[in-house]
């Protein structure tokens, strides 16, 4: 099993680097523009003070944090692009079985000696890999871009950032391997995960934006996984990363369960 598991994580290692690249890519150029940002401090206090404040809140701007490094990376690219990346390098590896099948290729992972429940296990494990592969390293390569720029760091902003996405991407992971067992479509699996996505984020803003309309921000996943929070504030409810956790570990173990019974033939 720790084999297979390591074989299907090098089989996709320089797709992730790849990714790796555009990401410091981007991290380079925020930082490039950061100090033009920060010397227009005043003006943009100013314009914030006329914007309303749900408005502010949808885009995740905190006036007392906004012209931190950490608060212009969230405002910039951690919404949507870090989480479009992201879900570039999870959604392969957690659709595998379904791809391998459809391109009878699922040789690779059937063709070992071991039960359908390791089998199945292996290419989870590869997949969580992966997105730790990318996650931590690149939070970490935004600490090695302010270094170089001279850019004051919030080491605890970043390490409660990196619990927080470690989590997000573990439940997201195990969520997508879920969904490839029991749809058994990569295609349909993306789909739905975009529209979902989308969704939540969708809910969030309104629940922001429209007092009213507050308690909807419990039905999207961008209220537990708030990185405006964690990496602009330095704030983390650990509640939440206990619930990623628990409920990735419930998809993991219906999908291995619904794996050994699921008919594989093509």
């Amino acid at each position: 099993m720790k084999e297979l598991a390591l074989k299907l994580f090098w089989k996709r290692f320089k797709s992730i680097n790849v990714s790796h690249l555009v990401n410091a890519g981007l991290i380079f150029i925020y930082a490039l523009t950061f100090p033009m940002i920060t010397g227009q401090q005043e003006t943009l206090m100013e314009l914030m003070k006329s914007l309303p404040e749900g408005f502010l809140k949808a885009l995740g701007i905190d006036a007392s944090t906004m012209m931190t490094f950490e608060s212009f990376l969230v405002g910039k690219h951690i919404i949507p692009i870090w989480l479009i990346i992201l879900f570039i390098v999870i959604i392969p590896s957690a659709t595998f079985i379904s791809k391998s099948i459809s391109n009878n290729t699922s040789e690779l992972i059937f063709a070992q000696p071991i039960s359908r429940t390791k089998s199945s296990l292996s290419v989870l494990i590869s997949a969580i890999l992966q997105s730790l592969y990318f996650t931590v390293p690149s939070i970490l390569i935004c600490i090695v871009v302010s270094w170089l720029f001279n850019i004051d760091v919030a080491y605890q902003n970043y390490f409660l950032f990196t619990i927080s996405a470690i989590g997000f991407s573990f439940v997201f992971t195990c969520l997508i391997f879920f969904l490839d067992v029991l749809i058994g479509d990569s295609g349909k699996v993306s789909g739905l995960i975009i529209i979902f996505t989308i969704g939540s984020y969708a809910l969030d803003i309104l629940s922001k934006v429209i007092s009213d309309l507050d308690f909807l921000k419990y039905f999207s996943f961008f209220h537990y996984f708030d990185a405006n929070a964690s990496l602009g504030s330095g704030q983390i409810e650990w509640l939440y990363i206990v619930g990623f956790i628990l409920l990735g570990t419930v998809f993991s173990v219906l999908a291995v369960w619904k794996f050994n019974k699921k008919n594989i033939s093509r």
